[in-house]
């Protein structure tokens, strides 16, 4: 069992790396339901940007029963919503049960305008009355 936590984001390990993904067999209205969970679960991210690949980050920890804590970071990146920490088993256990959790959570209502900008597309996304959507703007010279 853990206890999970916001925390600073200093408190990162330097040398983490993506342990899982989370909703990584579905895209739109799944990442947006994913932000609106973490928020719910840890309130306002660490940060949150304009830029798809790198929407936001939030720092927790993980309090196991015996005392001892890892460190987390939730993410919206390049490879969509994840969790990325230190390298052992121990880490990538309490990823799982964090994605388990997030997966199960509720979410908040918001809204976000983003630009994935290898393409370039608009995305406006976010959950409204406990509903998801995501819808995307493609520039003319793509349509």
């Amino acid at each position: 069992m853990y206890k999970f936590e916001k925390c600073d984001p200093q408190k990162l390990p330097q040398d983490r790396s993506l342990i899982c993904n989370i909703y990584s067999e579905e895209t739109g209205k799944k990442h947006s339901l994913f932000i609106g969970q973490v928020m719910k679960l840890f309130g306002n991210p660490d940060y949150m940007t304009d830029n798809y690949e790198d929407a936001f980050s939030c720092a927790v920890t993980a309090k196991e029963n015996n005392g001892k804590i890892l460190y987390l970071e939730i993410y919206h990146g390049s490879s969509g919503p994840a969790i990325s920490g230190a390298r052992n088993d121990d880490t990538r256990k309490a990823a799982q049960a964090l994605t388990q959790i997030i997966m199960e959570s509720e979410a908040v209502d918001y809204e976000k305008e983003f630009l994935y900008e290898d393409i370039p597309v608009k995305i406006k996304m976010g959950v409204k009355n406990g509903v998801p959507y995501y819808d995307s703007e493609f520039p003319e010279e793509f349509l």
